[in-house]
């Protein structure tokens, strides 16, 4: 370069304004030190270029992390189509007309949960059948895939399923359909068996294709129902007038499937119409997937329809389904289920339980203890009666979809077989703060009575029952009473959608030769050392169907007016 002849608007290329002379180096520089008319010029060139890499990368790395935290829409319109969330206590029990052999849920003419915003439906009127016993649990796929078996002849996409048998609980399974008998009664009119989950609002369904597949293995070979209906309102459940009009469902789709001894993929497509046919719709209204062995209904001796395969001479029959999908996008195959790792976002918001363990359900917020004691004539001793009245908040762990309608106490029984052998508590489409004591059998809605062991499997902690004499403040019996158990009496105080105030009536009576009284403090609520129980709540996607309290809920055989609407086989 010829330093000295430039001009006075650039030297050596580079604009002026930019350029200072450095009388040290005798050199011109820029004042940035970008433009550097020495050789350190590519040095600092490169030192930008790597810093615009590294700027670009990081812009990247960003733009990757706020990528990987979005989860699209989930193409499967059914909720825990895998299988995997099961909040209750398995295997979930269920019976109808089993005498002695009675556990658990009714069946009969109900909706009742089974693995998570799924529901077991029944209704056997037109069977005349007895001793029926229904079970659901989840299993690993891995044992039911025989070795060796080709890719696409069983699920592998899922690890769980769900087994549902129907059975005897004594010798083989006998139905007798009612168009059969010599004087049919006109009042049974039809049964069905099968389970159902429901897709939320009803208005999202208007003109719609859909297409519904699910892998099946069946213990024996024969054909089942597949039934989809809109579900517009369920308060129209107050007799049987109503079921035969479009007030509360609109059937959309009616069709059977047959399958073989194993595994077998099903799959059918179905549209919905354009038209709402001016129903109302509330809250619980939706599009209604059912999958069962077999829906019947019948007029006459000659003029009857059975869709599916109803069980006979056998003492039991099995189900296991998994990968059940709905689908809008594309038809629903073997290969292309859409497994959702965050799958449990579609089910925590209608049902979620408290901890297995042994941990501490609520704190006392309240406690009253009145005593009244009497001095026995001629004993010399003291008879004395306390009252205990336990209040705690019990937190779910998450907020729930809305208030929870049901809340089961749900535990495990003694000894014995794991399973969901003591149901202590309901208060669905009851008034809250209603006194709960149904050790007397009496309002069991779709339950049973309660077993024993519920009582022994919440516990108020007893090591802070002390015992004092009123002689003198310091005159402290160090050993505690006894422990304090689930109380007959209890009731629910208020329902919100994060927890609800549970409230515990108990009480203790004891003699003594001097006039005491106890004191309790800090008093928890937990699980027994032996027993683990938790709290499900659930808010229901279904009409669970209404108590038939003149029938005790069991031997109930036509019941219309009482069943959930969705149990009911429409002719």
């Amino acid at each position: 370069m010829n330093f000295g002849n430039e001009d006075y608007n650039s030297f050596g290329g580079i604009p002026s304004s930019i350029i200072a002379y450095s009388g040290d180096r005798a050199r011109y520089q820029t004042y940035d030190g970008i433009y550097d008319i020495t050789t350190t010029t590519s040095q600092q060139i490169q030192t930008l270029q790597n810093q615009i890499v590294a700027l670009q990368t990081s812009v990247q790395s960003l733009q990757q992390t706020t990528v990987s935290q979005i989860i699209g829409t989930n193409p499967n319109l059914l909720a825990n189509g895998n299988c995997e969330q099961f909040t209750l206590n398995q295997p979930i029990i269920g019976t109808y007309r089993a005498g002695g052999s009675n556990e658990d849920f009714v069946i009969q003419g109900k909706c009742i949960p089974i693995f998570d915003r799924w529901y077991h439906v029944a209704e056997l009127a037109a069977l005349n059948t007895t001793n029926i016993k229904m079970a659901c649990t989840q299993l690993d796929l891995k044992n039911e895939i025989p070795l060796g078996a080709a890719y696409d002849a069983a699920p592998r996409i899922c690890k769980k399923g769900i087994y549902i048998s129907w059975s005897a609980t004594t010798g083989n399974v006998t139905f007798t359909p009612e168009h059969t008998k010599p004087s049919p009664d006109p009042a049974k009119w039809g049964s069905l068996l099968g389970i159902q989950h429901m897709v939320p609002d009803v208005t999202l369904t208007v003109g719609k294709t859909y297409s519904l597949g699910f892998w099946i293995k069946s213990s024996y070979t024969g054909s089942g129902f597949i039934r989809i209906l809109r579900q517009y309102n369920t308060s129209t459940n107050a007799g049987a007038s109503n079921f035969f009009t479009g007030n509360a469902l609109e059937r959309v789709y009616f069709s059977k499937f047959d399958f073989v001894t194993g595994w077998n993929y099903i799959q059918q497509t179905f549209s919905t119409s354009s038209s709402l046919n001016g129903n109302s719709i509330s809250d619980l209204n939706g599009l209604v997937v059912q999958i069962g062995p077999f829906h019947y209904t019948w007029w006459t001796s000659t003029n009857y329809t059975i869709t599916g395969t109803i069980f006979s001479g056998a003492a039991g029959y099995g189900w296991v389904l998994s990968e059940i999908q709905l689908r809008q996008d594309t038809i629903a195959a073997k290969n292309n289920f859409p497994y959702n790792v965050r799958e449990y976002e579609n089910t925590r918001e209608y049902i979620c339980g408290t901890s297995l363990n042994r941990t501490c359900f609520g704190k006392a917020s309240q406690e009253y203890m009145a005593y009244a004691p009497i001095l026995v004539s001629g004993l010399g001793v003291w008879d004395h009666s306390y009252k205990i009245n336990y209040e705690a908040v019990v937190n779910f762990p998450n907020k729930m979809k809305a208030p929870p309608k049901l809340i089961i106490w749900n535990a495990k029984k003694s000894g014995g077989s794991p399973g969901l052998k003591a149901i202590a508590a309901t208060y669905f489409d009851e008034n809250v703060d209603d006194l709960k004591s149904q050790a007397s059998g009496a309002n069991k809605y779709s339950f049973n009575t309660f077993h024993n062991d519920a009582y022994n499997s919440i516990w108020l902690t007893g090591t802070n029952l002390i015992k004092l004499k009123s002689i003198s403040a310091t005159d402290i019996e160090g050993s505690t009473i006894f422990p304090v158990k689930a109380p007959f009496g209890n009731r629910i105080r208020s329902i919100a959608e994060n927890n609800f105030v549970f409230n515990y009536i108990e009480t203790l009576s004891f003699n003594d030769n001097y006039k005491c009284f106890l004191i309790n403090q800090g008093a928890t609520m937990e699980n027994s050392s032996t027993l683990a129980g938790r709290f499900v709540m659930i808010v229901p996607e279904a009409h669970m169907g209404k108590p038939d309290p003149a029938a005790n809920d069991w031997d109930s055989t036509v019941d219309y007016n009482y069943s959930a609407i969705t149990s009911i086989p429409f002719p």
